[in-house]
Parts: C-alpha cells; structure tokens; sequence
C-alpha cells in the first residue's frame, strides 16, 4: 500500500526517482508507476488522496493488514496514532530520517514487543496530554526533536533547525541521505519477512564517521556533545 496526497515539484527531483515530465503528477503514482517498471505484477493498493486520523486505521488493517508499517509522515499526530494501531495489533514500524549526508533509523519491533513504548519512550510528555490540533511550529520543532533525538542529529542538521522559519523553510534534504535511507528501509524490511534477527532500537548510518578523518578522535567528539548541548539549550530553553 502506498499513500501520498502530494504531488511532484522540481524541488523533489533531486532525490526522488521522477524526471521533468512527472512534475505536478502525485506521488504515489509516480512511485507505483515506477514499482510497476521493475515487476508489472506487483498488486498494489494506491492511496493518491493520502491518510488522515479517519482512514488511517483502514490503511493498516483493511483489505489486508500491513505486515511492516514505514513512516515517512510529516504529521506528527499521525506518527502517534500509526504507532497505536500498530501496537495493538502488533505491526513492526520503521522510519528513516535523514541526518544531512546520513540516516537515523527507527525500529520499533512491536511484533514482537507489544509492550513497547511508542517512540522507545523518549518522549517525555504523556502524549495523551499533547495537544497535537494546536501545536505551533516551535512546538513542532521541539516535539520532532524529541523524536529524533539531539544526541544523534550531525552538528549541520542542528544548526539547520535553529534557522527554520528565519532564514530557512525547512533542512536541507539531500539525494544521497534519501537513497541511503532507502536501501536502509529495504534491507530492514527484508530481514523482518525471512525472519531474521532485527532488533527494536536506534540506529545511525554515518558516512561522516567512517569517511572522515579524526571523526572519533576524543577533540571531536567532545566538540559534538559541546555544540548538542547548547543546541538543546536554544531548541528548549532559549524563548522565539
């Protein structure tokens, strides 16, 4: 099943498989046209007018139930309410994030822990008490932030959520986070139907740490956790 309500722009093309001529088209068909290129007998269930909180359960459990759930929402309401649907009914959900050249992956194994808390419980809020219908940008930020966790953001992506709204329209997304992430959500997936060992957590594929020099070193390292802290301090504590 594949569900977007968006449709292609040129600001798209340098990482989504679509040319010039796909411009204005929506992308769940240009992605299932693009699926039926490689295998014209693939069944596919296409959802052009997207998902919202009404028809989100029937995306997941009607006609045939999800095997694996993979969140590439914006919305973070919706995150929260796949992630419960998911959860009773014992769906693995996956998400990639990109992380400037990089990818943060999110496993939550909820096949196999049904006790799992969403989001491996790093949020702090109870999230019954979010009101999700009223959030402001900067709540946005500072709840996706949560999500994603500081700790694991590069020091460019941090620098590039301080300048959302002023200078910025949103972080920069870039070919090869997105094909990284992609091969990433393929090989996960894979390894969940054959039944192969793939455990809940966190995960950081970081071109930045195998390909630059002295990345590890301690001098680095400790400048990371100095430039994460004072961007905790103005992402939480610092007024708009």
């Amino acid at each position: 099943k594949i569900a977007d309500f968006d449709t292609i722009e040129i600001s798209n093309l340098n990482r989504i498989q679509a040319g010039l001529m796909d411009i204005g088209l929506n992308k769940s068909h240009v992605a299932a046209r693009r699926v039926w290129e490689l295998d014209p007998f693939v069944k596919l269930d296409i959802w052009d007018a997207g998902i919202n909180e009404n028809t989100l359960e029937d995306f997941v459990l009607g006609k045939e139930k999800l095997d694996i759930f993979i969140d590439e929402m914006d919305n973070i309401k919706l995150k929260i309410l796949a992630r419960r649907i998911c959860k009773k009914n014992k769906i693995p959900v996956l998400m990639a994030t990109d992380n400037g050249d990089g990818v943060i992956l999110d496993i939550e194994r909820f096949d196999l822990e049904p006790n799992r808390k969403i989001f491996h419980g790093i949020i702090e809020k109870n999230l019954d008490e979010i009101k999700m219908d009223k959030m402001e940008r900067g709540e946005w930020i500072k709840m996706a932030t949560q999500i994603i966790n500081p700790a694991y953001m590069t020091e460019r992506l941090q620098k590039s959520l301080l300048l959302i709204g002023k200078s910025l329209g949103g972080p920069a997304q870039l070919g090869s986070a997105a094909l990284t992430a992609g091969g990433a959500i393929s090989f996960i997936v894979r390894q969940i139907v054959n039944r192969q060992s793939i455990l809940s957590g966190k995960y950081s594929i970081s071109f930045d740490e195998k390909l630059i020099s002295g990345y590890n070193n301690k001098d680095s390292k400790n400048q990371r956790k100095i430039a994460t802290r004072e961007f905790i301090r103005k992402i939480f504590y610092e007024k708009n």
